[in-house]
């Protein structure tokens, strides 16, 4: 082959082949992670006891240091993030309970 050839092919590959790919990955990664969030804050129901909330999160996989309980008296917030590719988006399941039990919960996007 000529080696023009090769060298056009070479920097095709490098300068568009590459970043197109790398960019895929990461709305991949997004979306995986906007998903996971979703998924998990609706197998929460209002009314469940907060003491189960660590074993789901060790369930899905997520890591438990990914997630961080609040408590102020006897109401606060359990929160469980989910990252995407090197933390460019996360998404939050934050849930507020009160008296050891969930009254709400809703995904949170922060960018």
């Amino acid at each position: 082959m000529n080696k023009t050839f090769e060298l056009s092919i070479a920097v095709f590959l490098l300068l568009v082949v590459v970043p197109v790919s790398a960019f895929c990955y990461v709305i991949h990664s997004d979306n995986l992670a906007s998903r996971n969030a979703k998924n998990f804050c609706k197998s929460i129901a209002v009314g469940d006891n907060i003491l189960t909330l660590d074993n789901r999160v060790r369930s899905i996989g997520q890591n438990p240091m990914d997630s961080k309980f609040q408590l102020d008296g006897n109401s606060g917030s359990y929160i469980v993030g989910f990252s995407s590719v090197q933390y460019i988006s996360t998404y939050l399941c934050w849930v507020n309970v009160k008296e050891g039990h969930v009254i709400d919960r809703q995904v949170i996007a922060r960018d």
